[in-house]
């Protein structure tokens, strides 16, 4: 992977289904044919082995049955829906205050259940690193929960906040150009989908990088001012634990 150092930072559907979907612009076909398709509003039977496209403005739920295995029955049929994202980062932002008593007794909840588990499995005391929030976000991430991020998510991420300000850098640091050769330009594609492909990486809870790597994608982060936005700073954050992890490693291996 290349890295990022001394690079200078870049320069700088429409018919409504109900009253609360927002308008979308005709002229915007790819939009207006997929919320035709996919009936934007409305319960859908949902094939699991085929993607759902992404839909400015809205996003998709599922509802998935399991078979019982007594009865043989699903206690559904398994379907979608496409809602107006309405729980967005900057919505959450806006009302953080309102939102942070749930959150804080959320993780609190986290943590109960990681004490049970060392108490089960027979500890009779807690280290110091044994709780907290670093332990709880670790919990977090290997399971799973709440993780909402998955490989599609990050990679639209990836598209929106770090592929064009990425692409921008390492021409500049390269001295790629309209005038550049095609191998020059294949080149430089060629290093952002490796990137694109360590972030999206990232939709694993079990993912670890090495330190190097992670230094280097926690340099693209700020380059490109992709760690001010909520995906960035949690890239972040992971990021540096993952330093630690490996830090970690490297003296036990000693």
């Amino acid at each position: 992977m290349n890295n990022l150092d001394n690079t200078p930072a870049p320069s700088a559907l429409n018919d409504t289904v109900t009253s609360t979907l927002p308008a979308i612009d005709p002229a915007t076909t790819e939009d207006a044919a997929i919320r035709a398709v996919h009936k934007v509003g409305y319960f859908n039977e949902y094939d699991t082995a085929v993607p759902l496209p992404e839909v400015s403005g809205f996003r998709p739920v599922k509802c998935l049955y399991k078979i019982n295995p007594t009865t043989k029955v699903a206690a559904g049929a398994n379907s979608y829906i496409y809602i107006v994202d309405a729980i967005t980062e900057d919505a959450v932002k806006e009302r953080l205050a309102e939102f942070l008593p749930y959150f804080v007794n959320y993780l609190q909840e986290q943590e109960n259940e990681i004490i049970k588990g060392l108490h089960k499995s027979g500890s009779v005391y807690l280290a110091d690193n044994a709780t907290g929030i670093d332990t709880v976000l670790e919990r977090l991430e290997a399971s799973g929960t709440g993780n909402r991020l998955n490989k599609e998510k990050i990679e639209a991420w990836f598209d929106t906040s770090m592929s064009g300000k990425l692409a921008e850098a390492f021409a500049a640091k390269m001295g790629v150009s309209d005038t550049s050769t095609d191998a020059e330009l294949e080149k430089l594609q060629g290093i952002i989908d490796t990137y694109k492909r360590k972030f999206s990486g990232l939709a694993s809870g079990k993912v670890i990088y090495r330190a190097e790597e992670a230094e280097v994608m926690q340099k693209a982060l700020t380059v490109t001012g992709a760690d001010e936005s909520m995906i960035g700073s949690r890239f972040v954050a992971r990021l540096e634990r993952m330093k630690k992890v490996d830090d970690n490693s490297l003296l036990l291996a000693l």
